[in-house]
C-alpha cells in the first residue's frame, strides 16, 4: 500500500488553508497526493476533531495539528520506508 498524507479540515477553515499550503509542495516533492477530509461529513470525524483541525496525519500517524513546519514534515517522509 501506498503511503498517503490525510488533512481533516472543514470548509472555511484559515489554518486548514494555511497547513495545506504548506504541506502540498513538500508532498509533491515525494510523489504524494494529499486527502483532504472534510470532518463535518462524518459525525465520528466531528466527535473526534471537532475544535482541533487542521490535523495531518501520515500513514495514520498525526504529524500535526493547527500548523505545519515543513522541514518536520520533509524529515518524517524521508524517514518513511515507503516514501
Amino acid at each position: 500500500m501506498a503511503a498517503r498524507l490525510v488533512l481533516y479540515t472543514r470548509a472555511r477553515c484559515g489554518l486548514c488553508d494555511e497547513m495545506l499550503a504548506v504541506a502540498r509542495p513538500v508532498a509533491d516533492r515525494f510523489g504524494l497526493d494529499i486527502e483532504s477530509v472534510d470532518i463535518d461529513r462524518d459525525s465520528e470525524l466531528v466527535r473526534r476533531y471537532n475544535t482541533a483541525i487542521p490535523v495531518l496525519e501520515f500513514d495514520g500517524t498525526e504529524i500535526a495539528r493547527y500548523h505545519l513546519d515543513a522541514d518536520a514534515l520533509e524529515r518524517a517522509l524521508a524517514s518513511a520506508p515507503d516514501t
